[in-house]
């Protein structure tokens, strides 16, 4: 049988290794925050690591913005 509980929830912050951290301590310590925002934003929620708009990244040095 399978039960359900009614009360249960889930919160997951999710960071993604040489993307958002490029040791494993921050890996996790980027994902424990995107985890505390989503806790914050309410019952069952998913929330990635802080990442800038792709408009605010600079283009790699060498490359012509135009």
């Amino acid at each position: 049988a399978i039960w359900l509980y009614s009360g249960l929830s889930v919160s997951i912050g999710i960071a993604t290794f040489l993307t958002d951290a490029d040791t494993a301590e921050n890996l996790v310590r980027v994902a424990d925050a995107a985890l505390y925002r989503a806790k914050s934003s309410g019952r069952d929620r998913v929330r990635h690591a802080d990442r800038p708009p792709a408009s605010a990244v600079p283009p790699p040095a060498g490359m012509d913005p135009s």
